[in-house]
């Protein structure tokens, strides 16, 4: 398929901006369990927003591999700061 196919094809589909949400839930889990199904990232143009740290480790936490998307990363909220599960400090101000 040619550059200007896989553009004009890319313009087509769907866009969908996907937030994290909070930093100590489970957001960043089920985002990377979303994103790892193919038939999402190929049937829209996704964008992640929120700290590319906190969704890596929800990929990890999942057990999935992220494909390569788009990530508005606001890198605001370091998942080594945030306890999980746990209301706190630096929870809030991400």
């Amino acid at each position: 398929m040619s550059d200007a196919s896989m553009i004009g094809e890319r313009a087509q589909r769907p866009r969908i901006g996907l937030v994290l949400g909070d930093p100590a839930g489970i957001g960043a889990e089920l985002a990377a369990k979303l994103l790892a199904d193919a038939h999402l990232t190929q049937s829209a143009v996704v964008t992640v927003i929120g700290d590319a740290r906190q969704l890596a480790a929800g990929a990890k936490i999942a057990k999935v591999t992220l494909p390569d998307v788009t990530i508005d990363d606001r890198a605001n909220a370091d998942p080594a700061a945030i306890p999980l599960g746990r209301v706190s400090a630096e929870g809030g101000r991400a």
